[in-house]
Parts: structure tokens; sequence; C-alpha cells
């Protein structure tokens, strides 16, 4: 079992056997529109994928939006100190985002590092999503998180949340860059988030950093 599974496990989450996440997989991928597909990245997967590509593009996501719901108790907090990610939520409005299109020559390898990292716990469903890729309505994979699951994080006030990022890290980095790094990627695709900025500033005056 990987220490990521360890301290999932730590902190009562259910931990997807390796079995359940490889027939996820194949199901999953059974109900592709292609061979090598297309993945939607809206968090840590547009600066930090951990796959091969080989075309890289914009997309806008009707009907989704991206919100720190989230319990990380492993990458970015600790059973003790859990953190919170961003997951990608059934929700009115669009998030903007990038799509990959998978390497078909690392193809088999790079599915299955896709499926280790956002399967771990079974937090995420993973869905085919019509997309406008490059002017062309194609379907996307997107890891769609489960509302029902124990792992996520209901609604809280910015200020228990900026209190929460001010303090987590885990075996991937901090919270608080986490939320750094999103909003410059987010920025690079033209998108302000006014409520991300604002949640960046709450956790810098909580933890002492000054602006700039």
């Amino acid at each position: 079992m990987s220490d990521q599974a360890r301290h999932v496990r730590a902190w009562r989450f259910p931990v997807l056997s390796d079995d359940v996440r490889a027939r996820s997989l194949v199901r999953t991928m059974r109900a592709a529109p292609c061979r090598v597909p297309w993945v939607f990245a809206y968090g840590s997967l547009m600066w930090n994928p951990c796959f091969s590509w080989s075309r890289r593009e914009p997309v806008i996501l009707n009907g989704h939006r991206r919100r720190f719901c989230v319990w990380t108790t492993c990458a970015r907090g600790t059973p003790e100190r859990p953190g919170v990610g961003l997951g990608l939520e059934d929700a009115p409005g669009e998030c903007k985002g990038i799509a990959y299109r998978l390497d078909a020559r690392s193809l088999e390898r790079d599915l299955e590092a896709l499926w280790d990292r956002e399967m771990m716990s079974g937090i995420y469903r993973p869905t085919w999503v019509e997309a406008p890729v490059a002017g062309t309505v194609t379907r996307v994979l997107v890891f769609v998180v489960d509302p029902s699951h124990p792992q996520y994080a209901h609604e809280m006030c910015a200020d228990t949340m900026a209190s929460i990022i001010a303090v987590a890290a885990g075996t991937y980095g901090t919270c608080r860059e986490y939320l750094a790094n999103t909003i410059e990627q987010m920025a690079k695709l033209g998108v302000c988030d006014p409520d991300f900025d604002a949640l960046l500033a709450r956790v810098d005056r909580k933890s002492g950093v000054r602006p700039g």
C-alpha cells in the first residue's frame, strides 16, 4: 500500500483497492469516444500533470465549478492537520481549464498513473463531458467530485477555509502554494477569480506573509 493510501485510511477515508481502481479504469475507457482521450485539468494537473501529452488546449467546461471541497490528508495535509484541495462540482456556471490529449505511445502507463492519483479514495467520478476543444465539440475525461463521499468538504466560511489553508502541508507541499499556483495558472488562461484572490490574501494575513 502506498504512503498516500496509509494516510487517507488513517483519517478513515475509504481507499480503493488496486483491483477496484483497475476495474474503474477499464469501465471508463470502454465508454471513451476514442482510443487516445482528452483529459480536463482544473487544479494541480494544470501545472503538474502525471502523464505525457501530445496536445494542450484551453477549454471552458459549462455546468461545472472548481471549489476547495476535498479534504486532503497526504498531498497537502496530514491526518492530524488536514488540508483542502480543489474539486470539480456539478454546478451552474463554467470552469476554464486545460484539456490534454494523452500521448498514444505511453497511453496505458499514463492512464494508470492518472487513476492512481485521482482515484485513490473514490472521491471523484470519472465522467465524459462534452466541451469545445480547439473549435470542435469533444468528449473529454473529467473527474467530478462526489458530494456523498466522506472526503467531500462542505461549504465553509472564508475565514475557516483560510485558517486551514494557512497551516496545512503534505507530501506535495503546502495548501497555500497550491492555491497560489492555481491562481497563477488561471491568470495564464485569462481567468480572474476575485474569491480566490481574496482567499489568498486572507491566508497570507493569517500566516504573516507580506503581499508581493
